[in-house]
């Protein structure tokens, strides 16, 4: 059960209660000498212990149970302990999601883990990649995922690409795009890495088609190719029937 503490006069240790204190708790809320009714915090009996009265006047300080996990949160992450940061978060977040700043630190565990991820050798791209897809899905204005993200996806498109493996590359610029379809950063790297590329094999690819049975043979490897890193290369299906054509063997 959730629980706070009041200090009060004259008293060195707080007294722990359950939270029933008022939120946020401002002592000019009570009246002069009015009595503020508490109930002692046992964790064994969510129910409460044994009620007592305290004059508002003797509580001079309140640790509010939201107080105490976000504190208690920002020491986990301080220490990089992103599981129990993100349980004492979610807890402040589940109870009080209006609490000033809350959300802002759960998202920050996303946050602070993907950067984590993508600090490695070799980098975790696909970690970073889930955590920065579910920080979007829960706050779609959180300020820097779309450069984590783009980081993130970029450069697992990229370790596709040194391995030849396109269709990897592409589904996962596909992934940025559908997140932030019009960031400029991916789309260069789109057309430097996959589409000029592309392009120039078909280039090539045309300049064979007109010459002798080997030349046809290269360009038939050529337009596969092309097709292979880029799809949607205009005219591409075409090219290739042009090919069946001119070199049989293919059919």
């Amino acid at each position: 059960p959730a629980f706070d503490r009041a200090y009060l006069k004259g008293k060195k240790d707080p007294l722990t209660v359950h939270a029933t204190l008022p939120r946020p708790f401002n002592a000019a809320t009570f009246k002069r000498g009015e009595t503020v009714q508490l109930k002692y915090y046992r964790a064994d009996r969510p129910e409460g212990g044994a009620a007592i009265g305290v004059k508002a006047d003797d509580i001079f300080k309140v640790e509010l149970f939201e107080d105490l996990l976000a504190q208690e949160g920002d020491k986990a992450m301080a220490r990089r302990d992103f599981a129990s940061a993100f349980d004492l978060f979610a807890r402040l977040v589940t109870m009080n999601s209006l609490w000033p700043g809350a959300k802002e630190k759960l998202f920050n565990v996303f946050h602070q883990q993907a950067e984590q991820a993508l600090a490695q050798d070799p980098p975790d791209f696909e970690t970073a990649i889930g955590l920065c897809v579910r920080l979007r899905a829960e706050d779609r204005k959180a300020p820097g995922v779309q450069s984590l993200l783009r980081k993130a996806c970029l450069g697992r498109a990229e370790l596709a690409l040194q391995a030849n493996d396109f269709a990897i590359a592409r589904d996962h610029l596909e992934l940025f795009f559908q997140n932030y379809p019009t960031d400029a950063e991916a789309r260069r790297f789109q057309e430097d890495r996959l589409v000029t590329k592309a392009r120039s094999l078909v280039d090539e690819a045309k300049k064979a088609l007109d010459g002798n049975l080997d030349d046809q043979r290269k360009a038939v490897g050529l337009l596969l190719s092309a097709r292979h890193v880029w799809p949607d290369i205009p005219d591409i299906d075409r090219l290739i029937d042009r090919a069946r054509r001119n070199y049989p063997v293919l059919n």
